[in-house]
């Protein structure tokens, strides 16, 4: 019985020390609770919007496996152009979704916190271009 004494003590602190290495780790996941029920809700539409989604049972199984699937990838949170929606916006969100397969197809267009973050486009300016004059320039061509 005293050998088996050691391995306890000694399986007791690899635990502590894992358990204050894991305290030490965070996350920076943002919206998760919001991300969940945006795409719970996208699973549940989804089966009935064949024209977005005409092969979901094939590529997502069942409903129930959607929602497992998203709920651990919401986990990580939202992506960094998002902002955490209001009680208001994400009730909105999910009300888009449950009325529209449009929005179960791009919820974006429906919630626009999804974006809100995202940094525009660069656009022409309509500036033309510089153009540089050759040898022949100078002396009209």
């Amino acid at each position: 019985m005293k050998r088996a004494r050691p391995l306890v003590l000694a399986i007791g602190v690899v635990a502590l020390g894992l358990a204050v290495h894991a305290s030490g780790c965070g996350s920076d996941a943002r919206a998760t609770d919001a991300c969940r029920r945006i795409e719970s809700t996208r699973c549940e539409r989804a089966p009935a919007c064949p024209q977005q989604y005409p092969s979901f049972t094939a590529t997502h199984g069942d409903v129930g496996s959607c929602q497992r699937f998203y709920d651990v990838q919401c986990g990580r949170g939202v992506q960094e152009s998002a902002k955490e929606p209001s009680k208001t916006e994400l009730d909105a969100c999910v009300k888009a979704i449950r009325e529209n397969c449009e929005a179960v197809a791009d919820p974006a267009k429906f919630c626009p916190f999804l974006t809100a973050n995202e940094k525009p486009a660069e656009t022409d300016t309509g500036t033309p271009p510089i153009v540089e004059a050759g040898p022949d320039a100078a002396d009209g061509g």
